[in-house]
């Protein structure tokens, strides 16, 4: 029997996972996490889905795997839950963590704003319950370590790693992508960023050429991006394979 790809992948993502966590002291893994959270129009609040604290789509298996593997050493098993969802043949579409302890946790690196209110048919007892947005704070670092392991978790979930360049690409962004910009700036790196308003979604970029000390820290982490890198091939090759049988 052949043994899918993807499984092979994360077969070799768990054992990677396991000296993963010891390059971070909890601190710093928390930082990191933050860096991976989504920033989609400021991280919103929906009131459908109770104590979301983050979604994956199709091609972040790798991703969810790393950030259960963090959580684990941190937090009880009990404090979280993690929710993966298959096609009919096992491969993953998506997936949520959901988690009332890590978001009281993390909210204190983010400010708050009403957008509206919810309005449901289906379900009368969420009708004007307030939608939420979630705007990250600039001044959330005590020190060097903190916005390195913050950086390198925004490189792992939206790093590209162009011919002339390093990027960082993140939709619709309502800070992360600026405060990334301000850091790299800060160690030394030579940095641009841009906002790609003809497209849907808006494009919030930084391109960067890195440091000596921001290349090595980041190298660190590089097979973690190379990993959804591979996931996201295997995705378009079963994607085009598909359509070709269809």
């Amino acid at each position: 029997m052949q043994i899918p790809k993807l499984l092979i992948l994360i077969f070799l993502l768990a054992i990677a996972n396991s000296s993963f966590g010891q390059k971070l002291n909890k601190i710093e893994r928390e930082y990191f996490i933050l860096g991976t959270l989504s920033d989609d129009s400021g991280h919103d609040v929906d009131p459908r889905e109770e104590n979301l604290f983050d979604r994956y789509y199709s091609m972040q298996e790798p991703l969810i795997t790393v950030i259960d593997s963090l959580l684990k050493k941190d937090y009880l098993i009990s404090a979280y839950k993690v929710e993966r969802y298959l096609d009919s043949t096992g491969n993953f579409l998506s997936g949520k963590i959901f988690s009332d302890t890590l978001l009281k946790r993390f909210d204190v690196y983010y400010t708050f704003k009403e957008n509206g209110t919810f309005t449901s048919d289906n379900d009368p007892k969420l009708n004007n319950k307030p939608i939420l947005m979630r705007y990250l704070k600039t001044k959330i670092f005590d020190e060097d370590s903190q916005k390195l392991a913050f950086l390198a978790g925004t490189y792992v979930r939206f790093g590209l790693a162009n011919d002339t360049a390093y990027e960082i690409s993140i939709p619709e962004s309502f800070g992360k992508a600026k405060i990334c910009y301000n850091l790299l700036v800060n160690f030394k790196c030579k940095a641009t960023y841009q906002v790609w308003q003809d497209h849907i979604p808006t494009g919030y970029h930084v391109y960067f050429h890195p440091s000596q000390k921001i290349k090595a820290y980041l190298q660190q982490f590089m097979y973690l991006r190379k990993r959804l890198d591979e996931a996201e091939r295997i995705w378009f090759e079963r994607e085009i394979n598909e359509s070709k049988h269809k």
